[in-house]
């Protein structure tokens, strides 16, 4: 990971902190696939999710009390929350 990270400064020429390297690590893996591959599949989102209703709405509540605008964006904070929560 630092040698990406290395990699990373060399080519944005400013400190890379981890949320914006993992931002860019998913968007390059997500976005690795072929045009025609990404547009067929359906957005991300609560709604194309299977899950029960009770979690769909506690999924959403999350959301707007964290003023996160898409489901990815709520999930990576969430994830680094869970990680720094982890690793004190």
């Amino acid at each position: 990971m630092d040698d990406v990270r290395a990699q990373m400064v060399g080519q944005m020429h400013h400190e890379v902190k981890d949320d914006e390297l993992i931002r860019r690590l998913l968007v390059a893996y997500l976005t690795s696939g072929s045009v025609q591959q990404a547009s067929m599949q359906p957005p991300l989102s609560v709604e194309t999710l299977e899950m029960a209703e009770e979690t769909r709405t506690l999924i959403r509540q999350g959301m707007a009390l964290t003023g996160a605008g898409d489901l990815l964006s709520y999930l990576l904070a969430a994830a680094e929350r869970d990680a720094r929560q982890l690793n004190s």
